[in-house]
């Protein structure tokens, strides 16, 4: 391998790139860098002290994207093949970051990070150290400062945040649960009713979800860059962002980074969540996308649960289904109640089910494995979910099966739709099975047997699950209430469950 024996020669290389105009030259450099460093690894250190590499990245801005990404695979290749930690080089991509950075220039800083953390995840600390974390999240703020200037209600305090102001704020239309964009924000040069700008485009939109996924990128993992991102009072900004279409994804997917990572849980996330989802001015599909973020949480945070439960978020959800359901028995085209959905949403029947089974879910993962929620949610909610039902008339749809079966999820405590190894479903809610066993011939002919093959085998699976459904009284109604669909769906000598049917038949002598 060659080694440098007169690094003063760089000195010519510098003076060449810098006084060049030519992006296709300084790219020659560039490629002369990479052989000499991948020639012999001790190169890199024998030219560290002249600082070379900075010096090209401070004029960052002037270059096409094909050079950009050559000096940035450069800075990968002394991390990943030299394995050395150019603290500088990093300092001065650092630097690119401001509010004015390009989408294309952007796309490769996350590029970059991505490659260099996946190699060694301690350079997220360095990356923090280096600047670029406070970086982004300067962005970030910059963001939504801009959006606060026409929207003045975004700059208010969350805890204090007036939704109705929000929602008639001159720049936002009016919710609407027929499309995911049901608060949209006017971009660019197109003005709202009122005639005022929004400073922000889609491309901002844009280098705003980008911001969150590299910001996403850098706390995952590192407890001292999320107490960091906290400390800065980002978090609040997060939640009000949640309002507005564009912002909403990328701030769940960060929110959620915060959340599924919190050691000395603070209840204010997942009350800030509950708060949005029982207030009647934020759109249900918002809603929808709130749930399965707090159903993720879950299942990385048993402290979300707790918070979740003492956050009224049980009473909150099962308010959203009896919201539903009151609209369903009384909304017409024609008197529309203010606080109802829109009768497109109710008629929706895939939409409303969406939405169900989203409820569905994220009570499954908020009980399983945790003794207090499963005994408020027994308690509280289960006696209330079939009138409910019944009430939604979304049964006896094409949705009815799908329903149920989310249903029957939260009996065995299934966090996984797409987990069929019955030997795994042990029923730790039996109350649901009974509640499925009183709704299941309200679904279509085609459906009834289905479901209830299925409930048989789970209560089929072990003794415990049967032991666990007589315990519920469940085993009564299924030979009471549906005998004949037993002998109808099972043959009497090869029935799939007979220690079931023969149990609950001496039962009943």
């Amino acid at each position: 391998p060659m080694s440098v024996k007169n690094p003063s020669f760089i000195q010519a290389i510098e003076s060449y790139y810098l006084q060049s105009g030519s992006d296709l030259y300084r790219q020659s450099v560039i490629d002369i860098m990479l052989t000499i460093y991948a020639s012999n690894p001790s190169n890199y250190n024998a030219l560290r002290p002249y600082r070379i590499l900075p010096q090209f990245i401070d004029r960052f801005s002037e270059y096409c994207d094909e050079l950009k990404e050559a000096i940035l695979n450069l800075v990968i290749f002394i991390v990943t093949v030299v394995n050395q930690a150019p603290f500088h080089e990093l300092k001065s991509i650092s630097e690119i970051l401001d509010e004015n950075i390009t989408l294309s220039t952007l796309k490769l800083f996350h590029q970059t990070i991505t490659k260099i953390t996946n190699f060694d995840p301690n350079y997220k600390t360095i990356f923090r150290d280096s600047g670029a974390l406070h970086k982004l999240i300067h962005i970030l703020k910059t963001f939504h400062e801009n959006l606060s200037s026409v929207i003045p209600s975004l700059s208010s305090s969350f805890s204090s945040l007036q939704l109705q102001d929000i929602i008639h704020s001159p720049s936002i239309t009016s919710p609407s649960l027929s499309s995911p964009s049901s608060v949209v924000v006017s971009a660019g040069s197109s003005s709202s009713s009122s005639g005022t700008n929004i400073p922000t485009t889609p491309a901002q939109f844009e280098v705003f979800s980008l911001v969150v996924t590299c910001i996403s990128l850098l706390l995952k993992g590192v407890k001292s860059n999320i107490k960091v991102f906290r400390e800065s009072g980002a978090t609040n900004i997060l939640f009000k962002l949640l309002l507005l279409p564009e912002s909403r994804a990328p701030s769940l997917q960060l929110l959620q980074v915060l959340v599924e990572q919190e050691d000395e849980f603070s209840y204010s996330d997942m009350n800030n969540f509950v708060s949005l989802l029982g207030t009647s001015k934020v759109d249900l599909l918002s809603k929808k996308d709130i749930l399965e973020t707090c159903r993720k949480c879950f299942l990385s945070n048993t402290k979300a649960k707790d918070a979740f439960r003492e956050s009224g978020g049980f009473v909150t959800t099962f308010s959203l289904l009896l919201t539903l359901a009151e609209s369903n028995l009384t909304q017409t085209p024609d008197s529309p109640h203010p606080a109802s959905p829109p009768t497109s949403f109710l008629q929706d029947h895939e939409q409303m089910s969406s939405f169900i089974t989203t409820i569905f879910r994220a009570w499954t993962a908020a009980v399983q494995s945790h003794a207090r929620n499963r005994k408020f949610f027994r308690e509280n909610i289960v006696p209330a979910i079939s009138r409910v039902l019944n009430m939604l008339d979304i049964l006896p749809t094409d949705h009815g099966f799908t329903i149920l079966d989310s249903l029957l999820d939260i009996s065995t405590e299934n966090v996984d739709p797409s987990n069929v190894v019955l030997d795994d479903m042990r029923i730790q809610n039996p109350e649901i099975v009974t509640v499925a066993l009183q709704l299941f011939l309200k679904t279509k002919s085609e459906f009834t047997s289905a479901l209830l093959r299925h409930i048989l085998q789970i209560i089929d699976v072990c003794k415990s699950n049967l032991a666990a459904v007589a315990y519920a009284d469940a085993a009564e109604m299924i030979v009471q209430e549906h005998g004949h669909a037993l002998l109808n769906e099972f043959d009497p000598v090869h029935s799939h469950p007979p220690e079931l049917k023969y149990s609950m038949i001496s039962r009943n002598v």
